[in-house]
């Protein structure tokens, strides 16, 4: 049984190295995916820094009265003060700390989603694009006129055909990772506030959502 198992893998290997070299382009178009989602992420990263610059400086005075396992501090007040020697009290320190509007917080989602879907398009259109030209290298009867120009086509058929696709199932794919994502940072709020039930269901529901994920991208890949 495994040897009929490693003979079939190793045909299948066979088979792609003999697709791969019939288009020694298509070993680039990675890379190509690599520099655009780079080119992306300086876009992406300057926007992200005057959005986390934009929020208001804040002091407040925290007076730690003991601590954890953890060495973190328990909080036991958050007034605003002003002082200018670092001390608000006895046994108790100014912190500064960013807040943000409402809007500003809206946005940062956004600015999240729109990374998770561009990456997620990215990904996804490599996967289609590589998919076309494996399948018509597979299904041409004359393999020796399979060439760099085959991959080309399969370029131009996935940009007028399939970008639509490649857009929808990637955004279903990041609106489940924002969701996750939300949930990871009211996890961690749950933790802190030792709210343990918050924090179950917490858990639970990014635990769904990754096996949703997993079936999603499944889908999106084999479909």
């Amino acid at each position: 049984f495994m040897r009929k198992k490693i003979v079939l893998a190793i045909a299948c290997v066979r088979e792609a190295s003999s697709a791969i070299s019939s288009q020694p382009i298509i070993t680039i178009f990675p890379i190509v995916q690599v520099v655009g989602l780079f080119a992306f992420s300086i876009v992406w990263g300057i926007y992200m820094a005057f959005l986390a610059s934009s929020g208001d400086i804040v002091s407040k005075c925290f007076c730690p009265n003991s601590i954890g396992k953890d060495s973190h501090l328990n909080i036991t007040s958050t007034s605003l003060v002003d002082s200018h020697d670092g001390f608000c009290g006895e046994g108790c320190l100014i912190h500064k700390e960013m807040q943000y509007s409402n809007n500003t917080v809206y946005a940062g989602i956004y600015m999240l989603s729109m990374w998770f879907w561009t990456s997620q398009f990215i990904v996804a259109v490599g996967q289609i694009v590589i998919s076309l030209s494996i399948s018509l290298w597979y299904f041409n009867r004359d393999r020796k006129l399979v060439s760099n120009a085959t991959f080309l086509k399969a370029v131009s058929i996935a940009t007028f055909y399939h970008l639509g696709t490649a857009a929808f199932g990637s955004l279903v794919i990041a609106i489940i990772k924002t969701i996750r994502t939300i949930l990871t940072y009211m996890e961690k709020k749950a933790a802190r506030s030792k709210q343990k039930v918050v924090l179950v269901i917490m858990r639970i529901l990014k635990c769904l959502l990754w096996c949703l994920e997993k079936c999603v991208k499944f889908v999106n890949k084999q479909a």
